[in-house]
């Protein structure tokens, strides 16, 4: 009797289920509260897309910056050294005469070096031989380097589509100003000065016109000198009137109705297939020492 005792109800206390108290665990379930992982959510927050946006602004930006330099390298070509001399025979003349005429690429691709030879490095040789006495006839030019201008016409946003210019041209900088030359068929075409000013600064050139007598009566009696020489005043563009706020009857109208001033070389009865076709140009650069130093005090003028 006393086994049969012993037997479940006496173990019984084995049903003390403490195992379910331990199954309390499910008390634990605040590990729930560990789910704040829905606050790493916030992973949403990483994605402002307008963050992104920045970099393609800051992407669009440089693709800008390259593409104005490109456009910069299109425009002007920095000259190297070359042997040829400085002027152009008929047969250069003839050459870019057909050219401008033909206006076929595939012709001028298979003349290129003939193109080289009879107008680059002829255009090459008479800037380098310009630039020691540019910067000997206008001491406050720090560096007179010769740029070649492309023949190639830029044609994104020109009504006409004609490939090649008419023309083969050059410059050296004077500071502020420069020097132009270009040789078409038909002409040899050079000047002086800033024949197109920024509205900021034709803005300036101006008010220091109307403001400064000295600068501006210097100017004026500058340029009518060297027009009664056979030099020519010209710039982008002319006003029929005198500009805002300026009177018609301004003694310097004269230059304040131009939007630059630059000054066209007499060049008539010059040899252009001389060699001497440098020291041609240079005796007339020179005349213009004093109007240009005038320009550029003009032009860096402030009230």
């Amino acid at each position: 009797m006393s086994p049969a005792r012993q037997s479940p109800t006496s173990k019984a206390p084995a049903t003390k289920a403490p195992a379910t108290k331990k199954a309390t665990a499910t008390k634990k379930a605040p590990a729930t509260k560990k789910a704040p992982a829905t606050k790493k959510a916030p992973a949403t927050k990483k994605a402002p897309a307008t963050k992104k946006a920045t970099t393609k602004k800051a992407t669009t930006k440089a693709t800008t910056k390259a593409t104005t330099a490109t456009a910069k390298k299109a425009t002007h070509i920095h000259a190297t050294t070359t042997t040829a001399k400085p002027c152009f025979g008929a047969e250069a003349r003839a050459f870019i005469g057909q050219l401008a005429t033909r206006q076929d690429r595939d012709w001028f691709a298979t003349r290129k070096d003939v193109f080289k030879t009879l107008l680059s490095d002829p255009m090459l040789a008479l800037l380098s031989s310009l630039g020691p006495q540019v910067l000997d006839d206008f001491p406050a030019v720090e560096d007179a380097v010769p740029k070649l201008f492309r023949i190639y016409r830029d044609t994104r946003f020109a009504k006409d589509k004609r490939p090649f210019k008419e023309h083969v041209g050059g410059e050296l900088s004077l500071g502020r100003a420069g020097f132009y030359v270009h040789v078409s068929a038909t002409e040899l075409f050079a000047a002086v000065g800033l024949w197109q000013m920024e509205p900021d600064v034709l803005q300036r050139y101006r008010r220091c016109l109307v403001d400064n007598d000295a600068i501006g009566d210097a100017l004026l009696r500058e340029t009518t000198t060297l027009e009664a020489r056979g030099f020519r005043l010209m710039s982008m563009g002319e006003l029929a009137r005198a500009p805002a706020g300026v009177s018609p009857t301004h003694p310097r109208i004269h230059l304040l109705k131009h939007k630059g001033w630059a000054m066209s070389l007499p060049l008539d009865g010059v040899a252009i297939a001389s060699p001497s076709l440098p020291t041609a140009i240079a005796a007339r650069v020179v005349q213009m020492r004093p109007a240009v130093a005038l320009l550029e005090k003009a032009l860096a003028w402030r009230a």
